[in-house]
């Protein structure tokens, strides 16, 4: 079995059931996930070869889920392989990964509902509990990682980064608009003049923020009720 190595690290237990799923972003952003399930044990195993996945990450990720579990919003975990770390360095498909794993997710994600199940009105019926829990994080103001995450604006997630993630779409946004009709275009640049008159205000206050670790990642789980 080609995941051996990486199964062996979890559990003991031979022949485990094993799905896959490439998640690459890219040549320089390899990413493969296997679903492991053994007889007392499941497991979503995370193997990576990028310039943001590194162990100090790995632990910080690990540090923020147990603070959101602490608050009493359910996170899973990420658990420690045999060697009692959260991370190993292994070498995978001709590339040098890193490796960790999180539990199973013991409630169905958001994407596994039918809207009509999780709408009213065309509003999420849970916009107000998530609001809520942004404010919760922030009133914790954690210090659970020492780096900027990828959402945050001003500074660059990974080195390779040409800019943060908000200027990023900003000019993604701003090529497409390349394409738009004479009418949207001036409209655009009013728009883009404004945004970046803003974004030089923000940015003289913006160290002066009070800050609080957030897992951006809108992941949401649902439990019974």
């Amino acid at each position: 079995m080609p995941y051996s190595e990486v199964l062996s690290l979890y559990c003991q237990e031979r022949n485990p059931a094993v799905e896959t799923k490439e998640t690459s972003r890219g040549k320089n952003d390899y990413r493969m996930v296997v679903f492991a399930k053994w007889t007392n044990r499941r497991l979503v195993i995370k193997i990576t070869d990028n310039d943001f996945t590194t162990p100090e990450r790995v632990e910080g990720w690990a540090k923020t889920i147990k603070e959101y579990l602490s608050t009493g919003f359910y996170c899973p975990q990420i658990v420690k392989n045999k060697n009692g770390d959260y991370t190993q360095s292994i070498s995978f498909s001709g590339r040098s990964c890193l490796v960790y794993a999180e539990e199973f997710s013991k409630y169905k994600t958001v994407e596994q509902f039918e809207a009509s199940e999780i709408k009213r009105e065309g509003e999420y019926i849970f916009l107000d509990d998530v609001i809520r829990s942004i404010g919760v994080i922030g009133s914790k103001h954690l210090r659970t990682v020492a780096f900027p995450s990828g959402m945050c604006i001003f500074e660059k997630f990974s080195p390779s980064d040409s800019c943060d993630e908000v200027m990023e779409n900003a000019i993604i946004f701003k090529k497409a608009a390349k394409g738009f009709s004479l009418e949207q275009k001036k409209r655009f640049e009013k728009l883009w003049r404004i945004y970046v008159e803003n974004l030089k205000r923000l940015e003289a206050v913006y160290p002066s923020l009070p800050i609080s670790v957030f897992q951006a990642d809108l992941e949401l789980v649902f439990t019974s009720g």
